[in-house]
């Protein structure tokens, strides 16, 4: 009896040392300087006004308004007005956890940069290219005349982990100045980050 009762409890303080913190979890406890426009009680507002449903703004540092509008347990979106917005989302990996923030300036086209940090050390891992140009042809080969410059909207899909990086580099054209290579590039790519390298894990 005894030595089925210390099985128990070594159970459920396993399971409590490894319980799976929530990206709002991670958002709060995350040092200011990950979100340096959005203080630690912003940021308490903002996951209590969204947990809630509730439409209220939360001011940023710069005196400027956001608001979470998407969340669950992986992934959260907080918009700042139309120009801008902060997704965040949670990577369990074997030996940490990792933050995913991935930031978007949304005019005059979309385009996002990411970052990852641990939850254990809240140091940022070093990290090549999330992607590049070759990504979006066929084969990773770029053609002549190719757009001067890659624009791509990056997304974090809660249900596979993997980011969707969708293609906006058309929107850096009118129609008349379009180079030819441009109707070759692929609409969307995923990928996925294993705390070290970026792999490309299915195209659309």
């Amino acid at each position: 009896m005894k030595r089925i009762s210390t099985a128990i409890v070594l159970t459920i303080l396993f399971a409590a040392g490894t319980h799976a913190r929530t990206v709002a979890e991670l958002f709060i406890a995350a040092p200011d300087g990950i979100f340096p426009l959005m203080g630690k009680n912003t940021r308490m507002d903002m996951v209590d006004y969204s947990t809630h449903s509730l439409p209220t703004m939360s001011e940023t540092e710069t005196g400027g308004k956001t608001r979470i509008v998407e969340m669950d347990d992986r992934r959260l979106l907080a918009q700042a007005g139309t120009a801008s917005s902060v997704e965040v989302a949670v990577l369990p990996m074997r030996s940490d956890t990792l933050l995913a923030v991935i930031e978007t300036v949304l005019v005059p086209m979309a385009d996002s940069s990411i970052r990852f940090f641990s939850t254990r050390t809240w140091q940022e891992l070093p990290q090549k290219n999330a992607t590049g140009m070759a990504d979006f042809f066929q084969n990773g080969r770029i053609p002549d005349n190719p757009p001067r410059m890659l624009f791509a909207k990056i997304s974090f899909d809660s249900e596979s982990g993997h980011f969707v990086f969708t293609n906006t580099t058309a929107s850096d054209y009118v129609e008349s100045d379009a180079p030819a290579s441009l109707p070759l590039m692929k609409t969307a790519i995923r990928r996925s980050f294993n705390g070290k390298s970026w792999k490309t894990v299915r195209e659309q």
